[in-house]
């Protein structure tokens, strides 16, 4: 009987045949991973935009029904102002600038 580095031959084959079946389940395996990472993209990014369409037509049955409620900022600084940037940048949240209330200043009556 021949042998195969002191190993005779007849374990060397197995040796390699297991080896052999052990690289074909990881290529296996890799080209599964590969498909399932590519599922995962593809759903994650319908997902995504799924939520955004939603909000978007809520928003849009909220400004066309005039759900939005009006905001009235007491002062006139530059604070006040920021605030108001602040609440035209996110047409998410359901305000509207009504004015600015300045304290010790009459309104002219008409």
């Amino acid at each position: 009987m021949a042998t195969f580095c002191g190993v005779p031959e007849v374990i060397g084959r197995c040796e390699r045949a297991d080896v052999c079946t052990a690289d074909a389940r990881l290529l296996d395996a890799a080209i599964d991973f590969k498909i399932d990472l590519g599922y995962f993209g593809l759903l994650l990014l319908i997902g995504f935009l799924a939520v955004r369409l939603t909000a978007r037509s809520v928003l849009s049955s909220w400004r066309a029904r005039r759900l939005f409620r009006k905001v009235v900022i007491v002062r006139n600084g530059p604070l006040d102002r920021e605030m108001v940037c602040k609440i035209e940048d996110h047409p998410e949240m359901p305000r509207e600038i009504g004015g600015f209330l300045i304290p010790g200043r009459n309104p002219v009556l008409t």
